[in-house]
């Protein structure tokens, strides 16, 4: 018998949909399979939709610094919601390969920014 390596985790790209598109912007957009994040500048308390997907993986995490958590290898073309974001948040995807696979592990990070409020007295 021979030992045979597992393939390397690896993004795959897929048709997304913005659940709330601004207008004229379509409702779809290629997603790389990286991770992503729509819109990337938000205002304090606004969500926006997070999107990844990854194959030749035994599974995947994702969380934010806003709490907010996923696992699975994909978000789904819906993506998912990232719940309030109130100030610039980091969010995390950490996969671990197949058996043998390597790299063992593959982590990537997208950040959410706060437009900044200004207030006139």
């Amino acid at each position: 018998g021979a030992c045979v390596v597992a393939p390397s985790p690896q993004f795959v790209p897929f048709t997304a949909i913005l659940p709330n598109p601004p207008r004229g912007t379509g409702g779809t957009f290629l997603a790389t399979g990286r991770l992503q994040v729509r819109p990337t500048l938000v205002r304090a308390g606004d969500d926006a939709q997070i999107y990844w997907n990854v194959t030749n993986v035994t599974g995947c995490t994702v969380t934010g610094t806003n709490g907010s958590s996923w696992s699975g290898a994909s978000s789904g073309a819906s993506g998912q919601n990232t719940g309030t974001i109130l100030t610039r948040t980091t969010f995390t995807l950490h996969c671990t390969a197949l058996p043998t696979g390597n790299p063992p592990t593959i982590d990537e990070s997208v950040i959410v920014n706060v437009a900044p409020s200004f207030n006139e007295n």
